[in-house]
């Protein structure tokens, strides 16, 4: 047996690997608490930090700025969210070691946040909140794979609940008028938006397509996911071609699609209307 009473201290006594551990648990009170905490022991002879010093965990800022911000830039396409979404964090709790960072104060970040106005003065919305504990989880986790021995406390601390879809389409009119502008010095643009209209492919999606992925015999648009074309997804699909979509006109070569002007129409708020047009 593992664990035992002697005299009035509970004491565990246990091999691994030929090497014997063995000493008391004074915090214990009954059996059960000391099985625990003989558990905890074994835990830490497994992974090797059994009887060594534990070294001070880092601030949550220095860990933000030296360890997970450049780690996010070469692992993640969406690093940039990571930046912004990291400053309220730090203002917030960067200060504190990571070991000291507990789920009431995780609670209140978001109740205090959730509370705050946005620079514009509005209400900030429930996603926006959970979008920065989503990244203060993910850099908890980030510290325990890199050998940090603490916890991450995010996994105790529930979401909001979030409600945050928006249909929007664009009636018959207002299609019209946004065509009717696409003349003269926005003449190139015209297909790039016919496409985004009766495709719902996204703006980068648009920009990054080539003769190669478009099968008019099908009536298909492949969007492929690589190294040089990568959708938001992280997955290739294939999306049909109305009549429209086939017959539009399209540039002599999309690789020459403009890209400077593309900041005078809003493409990605146009994806919506896909579902409404009638697909071959």
């Amino acid at each position: 047996m593992s664990v035992f009473k002697r005299g009035s201290k509970w004491c565990y006594d246990f091999w691994v690997n030929g090497r014997r551990y063995r000493g008391s648990i004074p915090e214990a009170r009954v059996k059960a608490q000391a099985e625990r905490a003989e558990h905890a022991i074994r835990d830490q002879v497994y992974e090797g930090t059994y009887g060594k010093q534990k070294a001070p965990a880092p601030l949550l800022r220095d860990f933000i700025t030296d360890t997970f911000l450049p780690w996010s830039k070469v692992n993640k396409r969406t690093w940039v969210h990571d930046e912004f979404r990291s400053r309220p964090l730090i203002k917030a709790l960067g200060n504190k070691p990571m070991d000291e960072i507990s789920p009431i104060l995780i609670e209140k970040y978001k109740r205090d946040r959730r509370a705050s106005k946005t620079a514009r003065g509005g209400e900030r919305a429930p996603s926006t909140v959970n979008r920065e504990l989503e990244l203060l989880s993910k850099v908890f986790s980030l510290a325990i794979d890199q050998g940090l021995s603490i916890s991450n406390p995010c996994r105790k601390v529930k979401r909001f609940r979030e409600d945050n879809e928006r249909n929007r389409y664009l009636s018959d009119q207002e299609e019209a008028r946004l065509l009717s502008v696409l003349t003269g010095p926005r003449a190139d643009l015209r297909p790039v938006v016919i496409l985004a209209i009766h495709t719902g492919m996204r703006r980068g999606e648009l920009l990054s397509l080539r003769w190669a992925n478009v099968d008019f015999e099908r009536g298909l648009i492949h969007v492929m996911n690589s190294q040089r074309e990568q959708t938001k997804s992280g997955h290739s699909r294939s999306i049909p071609m109305n009549a429209i979509a086939r017959r539009g006109n399209w540039p002599a070569d999309t690789a020459s699609l403009p890209r400077c002007n593309c900041h005078r129409v809003n493409i990605e708020s146009l994806t919506a209307r896909q579902k409404a047009k009638e697909l071959l």
